[in-house]
């Protein structure tokens, strides 16, 4: 019998241990945490340093970091002349700038692109009563399959589909302006919600509510085939009825307690 080469056997093995450590890390995983005020976040690392994330499926960026963290670990930025508009109707003007490194559990991606808007997340920490530096938007989770389970307070982003079990319904999406936007209905009415996990709770225009600003109200909803009572809160709501032809929004109100699966391939948000 011949004999392999030592070498041979030593670049076998190198190349097992590679794919079994690829299959292994992916899907790439990592603890969420449910902040007091019903937001979702989970822990990341920006060039080695820690930091805290918001989920937030209604933005359109992909990484976002408050100007703190951008001063703290120098990053260089430049302007920009893009202006995004936030859901009140203020317009947000935004810097752009690189980080080496961006880990988040075991899932790593190096020379990242970041946007920084000055003062907009330390705003946001200061309205919701939670100290983040970050914001995971749309741009970022729709790159992946991405399982958000709420139940056991862990996130999962894959490159492939994922199974998660038997689900409860489902609901098809479009992407507008960036954003992910779920057709239904509310009664006999036609309705578009954006889906946004960076809402603690369900929002509704007013102009369809019934009821004043600030107030809270349950409605029958139909998202995808099925039906669903959920409360909402009334909000002013006009500026995303005009960019994105929304009179409501779905929040985390109707995510809390379940796994959300994010299924990019198919445009279907799967609730459990």
């Amino acid at each position: 019998m011949r004999s392999i080469p030592w070498i041979a056997v030593l670049v076998t093995v190198s190349l097992l241990a590679h794919a079994a450590s690829s299959i292994a890390a992916d899907p790439y995983t990592n603890p969420l945490q449910l902040s007091p005020s019903n937001l979702i976040f989970t822990k990341v690392s920006f060039n080695g340093r820690d930091a805290l994330a918001l989920i937030d499926s209604g933005s359109f960026r992909a990484v976002q970091l408050s100007s703190t963290l951008a001063r703290e670990l120098g990053i260089v930025l430049t302007e920009t002349t893009r202006i995004a508009t936030r859901h009140d109707g203020r317009p947000l003007f935004l810097k752009s700038g690189r980080i080496d490194r961006l880990a988040i559990g075991s899932y790593e991606k190096r020379n990242v692109e970041i946007d920084v808007i000055e003062g907009d997340i330390e705003a946001i920490a200061g309205q919701v009563g939670t100290r983040f530096d970050a914001i995971l938007g749309w741009g970022f989770l729709s790159q992946y399959h991405t399982v958000l389970d709420l139940k056991s307070l862990s996130m999962q982003l894959s490159e492939s589909p994922l199974q998660t079990g038997v689900e409860t319904f489902r609901m098809s999406y479009a992407i507008v302006s960036g954003v992910p936007v779920i057709k239904g209905a509310i009664g006999p009415q036609e309705a578009t919600f954006l889906f946004d996990t960076g809402a603690p709770m369900s929002n509704l225009d007013l102009g369809v509510a019934g009821a004043p600003e600030g107030e809270k109200v349950v409605k029958e909803v139909l998202l995808g085939r099925s039906r669903v009572t959920l409360e909402f809160r009334v909000k002013d709501l006009s500026v995303i009825r005009k960019s994105l032809g929304c009179i409501g929004v779905i929040g985390n109100n109707l995510l809390r307690g379940r796994t959300v699966y994010i299924d990019t391939a198919s445009k279907l948000i799967h609730l459990y």
